[in-house]
């Protein structure tokens, strides 16, 4: 009996051991944690690293070019001009920190990888800073920067997404704002995010006075002519090879005199006038991946014809600028080669468009 009772003291004596052993784990665990997020914070307002911006009003970030954006930033903040706490902004989550209280605020239908431009601000100008930061988002497609504060008050962040599409035939910057964007307790956040996104590319509009700008070409020809299916093209011109030197094909031998006539991939249809030295846009797909083969560009006499990967067939009569386009369905959409064979156009191998008599 006695060894029986020595035994079971001896066990005793180790769970105790052990849970006091896990007590002083857990709170060395929880001092050293605190003492790395208070480090963090004091080492300046924010803590970010990713492609330089500005956050226009209170530019308070300071910029490393050299670096990459990244999963995470700690960002200090003041409650009516007192530091109060500060915000760690990680991957699909935001950490809020408070007089020794962390609040983890998970909001699962946006990442916040990506985040390359973090700073408090004041945006009601009553000494209560919120939370900006920007991120990256988007695909093969398009590019989106999300311009987004965080309100420590009420817990919620409201953001917009600015898409900006890799077609350079549609430059425009859509937005897109989250749901709780009309909500009266944001109402201050939304005005300041309305004020910014223009420092972040958006554009309301493009005037017609920078229809010269050689960049802005696909933009006007589509403006133009994009919702025609037949007509007369609307030609503009611009100096030089502006245009002509980004084409694609090669050998590029397709020639309607003076033209020279070369395709772009995910681009446009371009000739460049021998003549007179400038170059000009003949058809733009109505997608960027609607794009033409360069050996699906073909000439009849003075008709250029065009097979793109979309878009169907498109004939264009070079004097007149004349044009016409055969929606084509199916397989038959994603024209590969074309041959003119007397007076019709006999699409990948097997379907023949006649011309039209012109």
């Amino acid at each position: 009996m006695a060894k029986a009772s020595d035994s079971s003291g001896k066990v005793k004596s180790r769970i105790i051991l052990a849970i006091l052993g896990a007590g002083l784990l857990f709170v060395t665990i929880v001092f050293e944690g605190r003492r790395l997020f208070l480090w963090l914070s004091e080492r300046g307002s924010y803590r970010y690293s990713g492609e330089s911006s500005v956050v226009p009003e209170q530019d308070t970030v300071q910029h490393d070019s050299e670096s990459v954006a990244v999963d995470s930033a700690v960002v200090r903040y003041r409650r009516k001009g007192i530091e109060s706490g500060y915000v760690i902004i990680w991957r699909d989550s935001l950490r809020l920190v408070e007089q020794d209280r962390t609040t983890l605020i998970e909001l699962s239908e946006v990442t916040y990888h990506g985040v390359y431009n973090a700073a408090a601000v004041d945006v009601s100008g009553e000494g209560d800073e919120d939370i900006f930061f920007v991120r990256k988002d988007g695909g093969t497609g398009i590019d989106i920067d999300v311009i987004a504060l965080f309100n420590p008050r009420i817990q919620e962040v409201i953001e917009v997404s600015l898409m900006d599409s890799k077609d350079a035939a549609d430059p425009i910057v859509d937005t897109v704002w989250s749901p709780n964007s009309t909500s009266s307790l944001l109402k201050a956040e939304r005005e300041y995010l309305e004020r910014i996104k223009f420092n972040y590319g958006f554009e309301a509009s493009i005037p017609e006075s920078d229809s010269a700008r050689p960049s802005l070409a696909p933009y006007f020809w589509r403006k133009d002519n994009g919702d025609k299916t037949e007509g007369i093209l609307k030609i503009r011109r611009y100096p030089g090879t502006s245009l002509y030197g980004e084409v694609a094909t090669e050998p590029n031998d397709i020639r309607i005199e003076p033209y020279v006539i070369g395709s772009q991939f995910k681009g446009s249809v371009i000739a460049h006038d021998t003549q007179r030295n400038e170059d000009f846009i003949i058809y733009r797909p109505t997608m960027i991946w609607h794009w033409v083969e360069p050996e699906a560009l073909k000439t009849f006499r003075r008709i250029l014809v065009i097979g793109t990967r979309g878009d169907g067939l498109v004939i264009v009569h070079m004097d007149s600028f004349r044009f016409k386009r055969f929606p084509l369905e199916g397989e038959l959409g994603i024209i590969v080669t074309i041959d003119v064979v007397g007076d019709s156009i006999v699409v990948n191998n097997r379907t023949k468009v006649e011309l039209p008599r012109w």
